[in-house]
């Protein structure tokens, strides 16, 4: 099945810094008049109309870079900057290294004023999948394979082949170890705080006693959830429970 054409459009806007905030033209299969009202919305400045159609469109199916991208662009226009983030954060899910996605995602995180969290997300482990860095770590492994080879071929070289042959084996070794890292990332989903304020509790109760309390934007790893209440982890030490109300879970 061919993936639909899409065209992207780029619009530069200055928000107190310079803000790339990027209107994505995309042509849909599924919708396309839907997706055209949204962008007229989001032209004619009703972000907030703008961001409730692209919602839409997301939960008829029709999921996109493009869309998810346009939504957070719509929710950042509106002040929501937590729903911008979880926006942004699902649109990268699809294509890792978008420089657009990167740079409102960056801009967004600041605006909430999460920097702690933007940090460890923009990490340098996180700039590659679990299936990216197993095979940047199966070039060095083979190198040092196809190297111990060759000194059973050429004796005389065996002392020189066995220290290059070493420093592959560590690099094969330390691009596994962040493989692994990565796959146990990615084996728990992420939410985002899209309310002004979440109280984090100790059990999924209401008259449970509170942990602590999250701002909008506050990013966290999903760790399980039971009814309207979802278990969350927002550091080390930090764990609880919180409404899943307000909350956006990250597909």
């Amino acid at each position: 099945m061919s993936s639909p054409s899409r065209e992207r459009k780029t619009h530069i806007r200055l928000i107190t810094l310079l803000f790339l905030s990027t209107l994505l033209t995309t042509s849909i299969q599924a919708n396309p008049a839907n997706f055209i009202a949204a962008n007229d919305l989001y032209e004619q400045q009703n972000f907030s109309e703008a961001a409730s159609a692209y919602k839409s469109l997301v939960e008829s199916g029709t999921v996109t870079p493009n869309i998810f991208f346009n939504l957070g662009n719509a929710h950042f226009k509106s002040g929501e900057f937590g729903k911008a983030i979880a926006a942004y954060r699902a649109a990268q899910n699809l294509t890792p290294r978008d420089p657009d996605i990167r740079a409102n995602l960056r801009f967004a995180r600041d605006k909430a004023q999460n920097a702690g969290a933007s940090a460890a997300q923009e990490s340098w482990l996180n700039r590659l999948t679990a299936n990216e860095w197993i095979l940047l770590a199966s070039v060095p492994f083979w190198l040092c394979f196809i190297l111990l080879a060759f000194a059973q071929i050429r004796r005389d070289w065996q002392k020189i082949v066995r220290s290059y042959a070493t420093i592959l084996g560590g690099l094969a070794l330390v691009f596994g170890i962040c493989a692994a890292v990565a796959a146990q990332h990615d084996a728990h989903q992420a939410a985002v705080v899209t309310s002004v304020e979440a109280v984090v509790r100790h059990g999924p109760f209401a008259e449970s006693q509170t942990a602590f309390t999250l701002r909008d934007g506050a990013e966290l790893t999903v760790l399980d959830q039971r009814e309207n209440w979802i278990q969350v982890s927002a550091g080390p030490n930090r764990i609880g429970w919180v409404r899943a109300a307000q909350v956006t879970v990250i597909n």
